[in-house]
């Protein structure tokens, strides 16, 4: 029996189908706070980082629902441009 993958804190993730519009609805707050972020910390190393995750995010929000290619590059945009924020933050905390 397989079990269902796990987040990093141990909640058990389940993959689902979103419509277009779904998703659309759930990248806009996240797509609100980081640029909200990415302003408050433009002087800061992190800044540019979250100013591309804000921008890799937009894309996705607009990538068209029909191209699978194109919604599979936006969402590999957002996790390059996630894991450059994250570096950022270990550079600051390490």
């Amino acid at each position: 029996m397989r079990s269902r993958p796990r987040s990093a804190s141990g909640v058990k993730l389940t993959a689902q189908s979103l419509t277009p519009t779904q998703a659309q609805a759930q990248l806009q707050p996240v797509l609100a706070k980081v640029s909200i972020l990415a302003q408050q910390n433009a002087r800061l190393p992190i800044g540019p980082k979250l100013q591309t995750l804000a921008a890799a995010i937009s894309t996705a929000e607009h990538a068209p629902p029909g191209d699978p290619a194109q919604v599979r590059t936006a969402a590999n945009d957002i996790g390059s441009a996630a894991k450059g924020v994250l570096q950022a933050c270990a550079q600051v905390a390490g």
